[in-house]
């Protein structure tokens, strides 16, 4: 067998070669998607398979069966590994009967299906917009097992002192969305204002996990506003570092943008297309 493969691959060539995993549209709305959740985990082309799993019974083979070969454009996790959402982009490619049975599974199971048109792509901000309920759902519903397994990883730190450890620092981050789980929808910060109002990039480059935060919560901008706040909060049992001046200036700065969008007044948008 060794022989033949050898000779069939000497008389035409490569028998194999890369291809890309998306195509140039999907890869641009990739980088999008990524620019929207940042904190969020974006894994293109993933078969129902790996999503959904057929309940027992005598029709388990059928179910395995009708979603076999069917893939998503993309499939949105949090930091937990929980499901948040997938996405797809119409271009009329698809089969509209394999559509169907794939939107009825997600259906079923649980998960939230958005669907956009490859031509007319949304901005970051309308990306966020219309994930936010998807990703406060997450939250408020984790996936027990990929949680237990995530905690194992990072929750100890090694400690400074002498004979002793420390968990990470507190997440502020969660107990304020515990706090106001329901988002006003108002208008917020968009990624194009955060760029400007952040030339130096001092968050961005010395502090992105922070940096990360923001780009969050800019969306809602009653969450963003205790966020920034929480910054100036001594809760942890060693001295904190704080931060530097160029750091605090990006900080008021953004501070002050967002705290006008607390009272103008609420301005309509248009969502894609979300399953009920």
């Amino acid at each position: 067998m060794s022989w033949f493969w050898k000779k069939a691959t000497e008389q035409s060539g490569r028998r194999y070669q890369s291809r890309p995993i998306l195509d140039r549209n999907r890869a641009k709305f990739f980088v999008r998607l990524c620019q929207a959740v940042p904190t969020f985990y974006v894994f293109p082309q993933v078969a129902l398979s790996a999503l959904l799993s057929a309940a027992a019974g005598k029709n388990q083979k059928a179910d395995r069966a009708r979603i076999a070969g069917m893939t998503v454009d993309y499939a949105i996790y949090n930091a937990n590994l929980t499901l948040v959402c997938v996405i797809n982009l119409d271009d009329g490619s698809a089969d509209p009967d394999a559509d169907a049975i794939a939107h009825r599974c997600f259906r079923d199971a649980g998960i939230k299906t958005i669907r956009w048109d490859a031509e007319t792509r949304p901005t970051v901000d309308q990306i966020r917009r219309t994930m936010l309920s998807s990703i406060n759902r997450a939250k408020s519903t984790p996936d027990a097992e990929s949680q237990a397994a995530f905690e194992s990883e990072v929750t100890i730190q090694p400690s400074n002192e002498a004979g002793g450890a420390r968990r990470e620092a507190p997440d502020r981050a969660a107990p304020l969305q515990h706090a106001a789980p329901i988002p006003l929808h108002m208008p917020g910060l968009s990624a194009v204002k955060l760029d400007q109002l952040t030339p130096g990039k001092v968050l961005q480059t010395n502090y992105p996990h922070i940096w990360q935060r923001i780009t969050v919560f800019a969306i809602e901008p009653k969450h963003l506003k205790k966020y920034l706040l929480s910054l100036s909060m001594q809760d942890r049992a060693e001295k904190r570092a704080g931060f530097s001046l160029e750091a605090l200036k990006e900080i008021a700065d953004i501070q002050t943008q967002n705290d006008r969008f607390l009272t103008d007044e609420v301005r309509s948008w248009q969502p894609g297309f979300v399953n009920p």
